[in-house]
Parts: C-alpha cells; sequence; structure tokens
C-alpha cells in the first residue's frame, strides 16, 4: 500500500503539510472541512505538492522534515529546485550553530528555534516555533480597577505571526467594543484596543497594527516616529476572542513576513466609568506613546 506526504495552499497563503494512505479521499476531506483542525477554517485549500512513500513511516518522516522547514523552503520544494533548498539547509544548519539573544528583553533563542523569558523564577513560556509571553505593564499615569495584569503572548510560523493578548481581572467592569462586520476602520484606539507596532531592527519605518474586539482593524505606515503616516493595504488579520469573568482575550494572526522584527505592544483599556488606562511594554515617556522608538523593546528573529 502506498503512503502520501503532500502539501497544501490554504487560503490565507500558509501552507498545510500532512500524510495519508488515500490522498484522493484526504484532499476531499479538508476541501470539505470534515478533517478539522489547522484547514477546516482556512478553506478553499489547493494541493501545491506530493510525493509517494513505501512506508507510513517514510511519509511520516518526510512530513515532519517538511513542517520545519521555512516558507522558502518549501516554495523551493513546490518548484521542484533543490539548489536553494540545499542552499538555504546550510544557512539554517549555521544558525543553528550560532544562538543569540537579546540583551534589551531578555529573550533568547536557542537550536529549537524556541523563543523564552530570562526573567527570573516563575517565568512561563510556551511551546510551539519562537514564542514567547510578555507582561504589558501599566502606565504610571493611568488607573485601572478594573484590570490588575495583562500579558500578551507571541508566536511566528513562517511568515505569520500570532500576537494573543489576555487581561486579567472584573471584565464585567471592561467597556468592550460589541462584534460586528470586520474590515479596516480608523480610531479604534479610542476604546478597548491592542495594538502592536512593528519595526525592523536598524530601520526608522515602522507599522502601528490596532486590533478591536468587534472585529475591526486597521493597519498604518510610518517613514519615522509619527511622520509620513499612511493607510497600509494588507491581507485582513484574523482576530479571534473569548471572554470569562475573570478574562478577556484576543488573538490577531497576520503575515508579516520571515525577517526579524522590532515590537513594541500595547494595549487601551476602556472601563465602562469612562476612564481608559494604557499598558505596553515599556513606558520610556511621561505621558502614554506608544510609538516611542525606545518602546520597541521585544526583538523577534
Amino acid at each position: 500500500m502506498p503512503f502520501w506526504t503532500y502539501m497544501l495552499q490554504c487560503a490565507d497563503r500558509s501552507f498545510y503539510v500532512g500524510h495519508t494512505d488515500d490522498l484522493e479521499g484526504r484532499l476531499a476531506q479538508h476541501e470539505q472541512g470534515t478533517f478539522g483542525g489547522y484547514t477546516s477554517d482556512r478553506r478553499p485549500v489547493k494541493l501545491v505538492w506530493c510525493n509517494e512513500f513505501p512506508s507510513r513511516d517514510e511519509a511520516l518522516s518526510a512530513e515532519r522534515q517538511i513542517k520545519g522547514w521555512s516558507r522558502a523552503k518549501k516554495l523551493a520544494l513546490i518548484r521542484d529546485d533543490w539548489e536553494p533548498i540545499s542552499r538555504l539547509a546550510k544557512s539554517r544548519e549555521a544558525k543553528k550553530r550560532a544562538s543569540t539573544s537579546s540583551a534589551r528583553t531578555g529573550i533568547h533563542t536557542n537550536s529549537g528555534n524556541t523563543v523564552w523569558l530570562g526573567l527570573g523564577e516563575g517565568q512561563s513560556f510556551l511551546r510551539g516555533p519562537t514564542q514567547a509571553r510578555l507582561p504589558l505593564k501599566l502606565h504610571p499615569d493611568s488607573v485601572c480597577d478594573a484590570v490588575h495584569g495583562m500579558e500578551v503572548a507571541i508566536s511566528r510560523s513562517e511568515e505569520f505571526v500570532s500576537f494573543h493578548y489576555v487581561a486579567l481581572g472584573r471584565i464585567v467592569d471592561l467597556l468592550i467594543p460589541a462584534p460586528t462586520t470586520p474590515g479596516p476602520k480608523d480610531g479604534l484606539w479610542q476604546h478597548t484596543c491592542f495594538e502592536a507596532f512593528v519595526g525592523v531592527p536598524g530601520e526608522a519605518t515602522y507599522r502601528e497594527l490596532n486590533f478591536s474586539p468587534s472585529g475591526e482593524w486597521a493597519a498604518y505606515r510610518f517613514e519615522s516616529y509619527r511622520s509620513g503616516m499612511e493607510a497600509e493595504d494588507v491581507i485582513p488579520p484574523r482576530l479571534h476572542t473569548r471572554t470569562g469573568h475573570d478574562r478577556f482575550e484576543l488573538e490577531a494572526t497576520l503575515e508579516l513576513g520571515a525577517a526579524p522584527l522590532q515590537l513594541a505592544l500595547a494595549a487601551v483599556i476602556e472601563e465602562k466609568n469612562g476612564r481608559k488606562s494604557y499598558w505596553a511594554l515599556a513606558h520610556p515617556a511621561a505621558k502614554p506613546d506608544f510609538h516611542h522608538p525606545d518602546s520597541f523593546v521585544c526583538e523577534l528573529p
């Protein structure tokens, strides 16, 4: 009986790799959304590569290997272009031999491509490729009775980055925008909103990304600090929220490319009494200023 390793391209341009002994049947399951998991809400999907193997172990081994590849290597495999695959593999091995660290944030990378925080005992970390959990701090001039803590988890897979914000406290006392038709909208920061400022190390340009619990979002590009602002046309982020009596969660996933990133992460929290508080990884200015260059304290390799 033959076994297959296969790769699908999803509607959001990400890739899914799997293995099966019934390729035609498995593809039908993915297309209909009955297989579940990663591809079920990323349809339509398209088969872009497959290869036959004599045993399940060999097909599974190939699946695991390809899943660990970068987007560039997967694209080369789809093109059946083995020269860049060999070159990229050598580059990856060189990177593995040279672990990196960031003295600014205490975030370190190791050969397993996992990121964790060097912040002392009790600091947790998430499993998976390039993930970290970071606390957001309340600005000294802010007061918030409803929320007593906030954090954001970051995960990266190929060219996609996910930000998972968690606010802890009396959620019933928060003013949270009601769900509406997803789409871009200005002025989201005037109410409860979660934000990511995304730059590239050594460059003055950066992006501002706003994620509202309503499902709306905004993306702007700046030439430099608060200068040259213009709306940016991006692939819409995927937003999910969850509300509990003692926590509110928002997860935003979007395509940001594979280059190293420098991040400033923040949130505006509005209480039902009308008061707003400002949370961020760092507060370098006397007044809340999420754009401040010294707010970009998280480096994501």
